[in-house]
């Protein structure tokens, strides 16, 4: 079965295709319609078994968001059947990492839909139960509320986000990148008069992406770039 992974060089990359966060994606009718992100975040949450038992039509011809609203559908089935099994106790109680994974993979899911109240409600739930110090539901939450319009309260999350990643990934990485594109909308979205200081997030981008040149990071090069391309075309309108 072919798959593909987050871009077209890690696709062509067996060293890349290790890292931790690559995941494959069936090559179909069904998911090639969906971003990657989401996809990966979905399956995350089936086994092989379970993939295979899904009612989803590989050849389906069915729009992107009906795809996404069935598989809304679809992990709220599963967390209805967990939640089943956990009684009397919640599963967040029970399996919090398992409930982490389905709520947030259903929080992606309705953020891809626009549907920013869901995805609010999801991703603050997330957050009251684990606290602080996860930095991806954290950033989740930023980009949350960037979407909500609260630019600087999503500039003051991201702000330790950035400066974990950059310690624990180092600056020149895919993780660190992404943190500092959602403090550079956070920054920017404030007005003309944080305008420098957005200047100076896209700089240490750029920089950042260039570091990965010669490194095990190499392949993301690409993608990155074409990233912020999108996020400061985005931002000009």
């Amino acid at each position: 079965m072919a798959v593909r992974f987050s871009n077209a060089n890690v696709n062509k990359s067996a060293s890349a295709q290790q890292f931790s966060w690559e995941k494959a994606v069936p090559m179909n009718a069904f998911w090639d319609g969906i971003d990657w992100v989401s996809c990966i975040h979905f399956l995350g949450n089936f086994s092989d078994e379970e993939r295979s038992e899904l009612p989803i039509d590989p050849n389906s011809t069915a729009s992107t968001d009906d795809k996404v609203k069935l598989l809304i559908s679809l992990l709220d089935a599963k967390l209805a059947k967990e939640e089943a099994a956990a009684a009397p106790k919640s599963l967040a109680e029970t399996q919090p990492k398992a409930w982490r994974r389905l709520l947030h993979a259903k929080y992606v899911l309705q953020s891809r839909l626009g549907l920013v109240s869901d995805a609010g409600q999801s991703i603050r739930k997330l957050v009251e139960h684990f606290g602080d110090t996860d930095e991806v539901l954290q950033s989740s939450l930023a980009d949350q509320l960037v979407v909500e319009g609260d630019y600087a309260q999503a500039e003051k999350i991201m702000g330790p986000v950035v400066a974990t990643m950059d310690a624990d990934m180092t600056k020149a990485s895919p993780q660190a990148i992404g943190s500092r594109r959602i403090l550079l909308s956070a920054i920017w979205k404030q007005g003309p008069s944080r305008r420098a200081d957005a200047e100076n997030v896209v700089a240490e981008i750029k920089e950042s992406i260039q570091g990965m040149v010669g490194t095990k990071y190499e392949v993301y090069v690409k993608s990155e770039e074409e990233e912020l391309d999108k996020v400061l075309a985005e931002l000009a309108k």
